[in-house]
């Protein structure tokens, strides 16, 4: 089969123009062990199917050494970084999926034909939904792994306003935002089963033990809030705490 080089330029992915599923083949790149200095042997070959944003339908093929000595294992490092364990959806494919649905609004159902008809990848509602919801797990995590950036960016600027607030749809749990008002940043949330006390005593404390003590904060009226503002940064806040209604 002949691939025109038009059909290459106009082509989402390199699955759509090739005449049949590629094969991408991973080794580890250690020959011997680190540890017994004995020279690694193939223990078995793992092959599966995968999607990527970037390629398309791809096969995976990783072979997994074992030293003969102490027989430990070594797994393609390479393969980690493309696709989690046990998922057949890519890194990017998370990444694609978290940007549609947080940054353009996009729903599930509309995501789905999208990677359908962009990256002709076929994909369930359901597993468009695990996508965003692990994207918001690796986010919160690269989140608080910055913690130190965030806290120099926001000194920089004399310190940050906490702007507290708490939203929820009927009975729902409530979702709990602290953000600052000076950057922009959101630098805690978390669901709460509503304005009380104790819950809020627990959150506030949190965002005092990652970013400091904030200039002043700014809140609603509610009880709650009052009290447990009152309980953790009592006697700290540098600024009058400011209220609104």
């Amino acid at each position: 089969m002949t691939i025109k080089l038009e059909q290459v330029r106009n082509a989402n992915t390199l699955s759509s123009v090739l005449p049949q599923i590629p094969i991408i083949y991973f080794y580890n790149e250690a020959v011997e062990c680190p540890y017994c200095r004995v020279r690694l042997v193939i223990q078995k070959v793992k092959t599966r199917t995968i999607y990527t944003v970037r390629c398309g339908k791809i096969i995976i093929t990783e072979y997994v050494h074992d030293c003969p000595c102490c027989e430990k294992l070594f797994a393609a490092d390479a393969v980690a970084k493309l696709v989690n364990k046990g998922c057949n959806y890519s890194y990017d494919c998370l990444v694609e999926a978290g940007n549609l649905r947080y940054l353009e609004k996009r729903q599930l159902e509309e995501i789905k034909h999208i990677f359908l008809q962009n990256y002709h990848i076929p994909i369930s509602t359901t597993q468009v939904r695990r996508l965003c919801y692990q994207f918001l797990l690796y986010l919160g995590k690269f989140h608080y792994l910055n913690v130190t950036r965030i806290n120099q960016s926001m000194a920089k600027r004399g310190g940050y306003i906490l702007h507290i607030d708490s939203t929820c749809e009927g009975r729902k749990p409530h979702l709990l935002t602290c953000l600052d008002a000076l950057s922009g940043y959101v630098l805690y949330s978390q669901k709460i089963n509503g304005e009380n006390e104790a819950e809020l005593t627990v959150a506030f404390q949190t965002v005092k033990a990652l970013f400091g003590i904030p200039c002043c904060i700014v809140h609603d009226m509610g009880l709650g809030i009052n009290k447990a503002s009152a309980i953790v940064f009592a006697g700290k806040i540098k600024k009058k705490v400011a209220c609104i209604r």
